[in-house]
């Protein structure tokens, strides 16, 4: 199956890798919105900063499968 899907078989361990990252962004994004002592402002800035980092871990996912598909 690897042989039909060369690109996606060459992106696997990014994506893994991305995921692994997301579930790290994810649990960090439960705490602090569960985190009643950090202010509005502060949480909303954290979050938004989260929300950033899991778009870079997801963009850099998909340029491993763009190199791999279109060299």
């Amino acid at each position: 199956v690897r042989a039909d899907y060369p690109a996606e078989a060459a992106a696997i361990g990014a994506f893994k890798a991305a995921e692994k990252a997301r579930r790290g962004i994810n649990k960090e994004r439960r705490r602090l919105e569960g985190d009643r002592s950090i202010g509005g402002t502060q949480r909303r800035e954290a979050l938004e900063r989260l929300d950033q980092r899991e778009l870079e871990v997801m963009r850099s996912a998909r340029k491993v499968w763009v190199k791999a598909k279109y060299g």
